[in-house]
């Protein structure tokens, strides 16, 4: 078991939560995702949302080995060594400006289901999505439950913002991807193989 302590500093307040099969954990402004083994132990993960109280507010069970994860204020980032996972989650609040913004009825409908549709999709780190959702190379794997074939040049960290996602492989490529559309715009090379990447406030 793992334990996750939030701190509140005003006024102080301590959160304590137990957690069996850590295995990663990203944070941002008000709420940070965490990365576990799922409990039926067939191979298969969970991502946990909590608010800023370490409440949970939202789960995803996952394929995909959640090694290195990233959050921003409405996408989590999931990835293993030769996939990533994108989940476009939801809060109370962007449920209510979702109502909201809405129109008629049937309309409503046809949002909510290609929303859904939408908010989660899988990335072999060797496609160049385009952001078209209509295409397999576009919007992703079709499958999720397909197996991954391994890549030659593994994924070794990731960093995200709302505006990019920056991917960086153990050869020392950087791949840069646009959100939300998640739309490959660029690769960098580095010198070396990168352990930790970061982002300013503006993404520059």
């Amino acid at each position: 078991y793992k334990l996750i302590i939030t701190l509140q500093i005003r006024p102080i307040l301590e959160n304590y939560k137990h957690l069996k099969g850590l295995i990663s954990i990203a944070a941002t402004g008000e709420h940070c995702v965490l990365a576990t083994h799922h409990e039926d132990g067939k191979n298969s993960y969970q991502l946990l949302l909590c608010n800023a109280l370490g409440t949970p507010i939202d789960t995803k069970v996952i394929k995909n080995e959640p090694l290195f994860l990233a959050i921003t204020t409405n996408h989590v980032f999931a990835s293993s060594r030769d996939a990533f996972f994108v989940w476009h989650f939801r809060t109370a609040k962007s449920w209510t400006h979702l109502r909201i913004d809405s129109g008629s009825a049937a309309t409503s409908q046809q949002r909510s289901a290609t929303s859904e549709r939408n908010r989660e999709r899988l990335f072999h780190i060797d496609d160049n999505p385009t952001g078209v959702m209509s295409s397999r190379a576009g919007g992703g794997l079709g499958n999720m439950e397909e197996e991954i074939n391994p890549s030659s040049d593994p994924i070794c960290c990731i960093v995200a913002s709302d505006k990019i996602l920056l991917i960086a492989r153990e050869s020392g490529s950087l791949n840069r991807y646009a959100l939300p559309n998640v739309a490959l715009t660029n690769r960098y090379t580095l010198q070396t193989k990168p352990h930790k990447l970061a982002l300013n406030c503006n993404s520059t």
